[in-house]
C-alpha cells in the first residue's frame, strides 16, 4: 500500500524539530545532524574539533600563499643571462601586492596574546618569499583552539590592529579585487591601453595601405610614362636615322 511521505521528526536538547530531509541544519550552530533511523532512547552526540582538517587548512593557506609568491617572483624577475625582464617587472601595482601580503604575515595582531604572530602557530616566512609550516608549532597551537580561532577570525572594525590574520587576508583580497580594487583598476587600465593600441595599430595599417596604394598608382603612372618615352625615343631615333640616310643619298 502507498503511504504519504512525512517530515523527519526529532527532539534536540528538549526542543522538537522537523525537517523535509534526513538532515537537520541550523538546530545547533555550526553542526549538521544526519538522521539514520528512529531511536526509542536518547542518543548522545559527541562533538570534537577536527584537528586533521584544521591542519590541512593551515597547510593549504601556506601552499596558496607560496604559489602566489612564486608566481609574482617569476613575473617580475630579470633574467641577466637573456637580458629579458618578466612581463610585470617594475609594475608598482604588483610590488604593492607582494608588500601588503608580507605585511599580513609579519605584522602582529592584538587579537590574541598567545598567538600574536603567525609564526606562533607555525607559519613562517622563508627567505625565498614562500610560507612554510612548522608542524611541531602547529600541533602545539592546536592544543589551544580558542586562542588560535581568535588569532585568525577576530573582528574589530574600530581597531584594525586587533583584526585576526584570516580577516586581514580577506580585507586585503577585497581591497585588491573589488570593483574599485587596485588590481581590478590596474587590469582595466591595461585593457584600455591594449584597446587603444589596437585602434592605433588599425589606423596605422590603414594609413600604410593607403600610402602603398598611392605609391603603386604613382609607379604605374611612372611606368606608363616611361613606356611612352621609350616609344618616343625609338620613333625619334628612327626618324633621325631616316634623315641621315636621306642626307647621304
Amino acid at each position: 500500500a502507498k503511504q504519504a511521505g512525512a517530515n523527519a521528526v526529532a527532539n534536540v536538547n528538549g526542543v522538537p524539530v522537523d525537517s523535509a530531509t534526513n538532515e537537520l541544519s541550523g538546530v545547533i550552530d555550526g553542526l549538521t545532524l544526519r538522521l539514520r533511523g528512529a531511536s526509542a532512547t536518547p542518543v548522545d552526540v559527541d562533538v570534537s574539533p577536527d584537528r586533521e582538517a584544521i591542519t590541512e587548512a593551515v597547510k593549504g593557506l601556506a601552499s596558496a600563499y607560496s604559489d602566489l609568491a612564486k608566481y609574482i617572483g617569476e613575473q617580475t624577475k630579470y633574467d641577466a643571462t637573456a637580458k629579458v625582464g618578466g612581463p610585470l617587472q617594475g609594475d608598482s601595482a604588483v610590488g604593492s601586492v607582494l608588500s601588503r601580503l608580507r605585511g599580513v604575515i609579519n605584522n602582529t595582531t592584538g587579537a590574541s596574546a598567545t598567538f600574536a604572530r603567525l609564526s606562533d602557530v607555525g607559519l613562517e616566512l622563508q627567505r625565498d618569499g614562500t610560507l612554510s609550516v612548522d608542524s611541531a608549532k602547529l600541533d602545539k597551537a592546536l592544543g589551544n583552539l580558542d586562542a588560535m580561532k581568535t588569532a585568525f577570525t577576530n573582528s574589530d572594525a574600530l581597531v584594525p590592529a586587533n583584526e585576526g590574520f584570516a580577516r586581514r587576508f580577506s580585507t586585503l583580497a577585497t581591497d585588491l579585487l573589488a570593483v574599485d580594487g587596485s588590481l581590478t583598476t590596474r587590469s582595466e587600465g591595461l585593457r584600455k591601453l591594449i584597446t587603444q593600441n589596437s585602434e592605433k595599430q588599425s589606423r596605422l595599417e590603414d594609413r600604410a595601405q593607403r600610402y602603398q596604394a598611392r605609391l603603386v598608382q604613382q609607379f604605374t603612372a611612372m611606368d606608363s610614362n616611361l613606356a611612352r618615352l621609350n616609344a618616343l625615343n625609338s620613333y625619334v631615333t628612327q626618324q633621325l636615322a631616316g634623315l641621315a640616310n636621306s642626307s647621304s643619298s
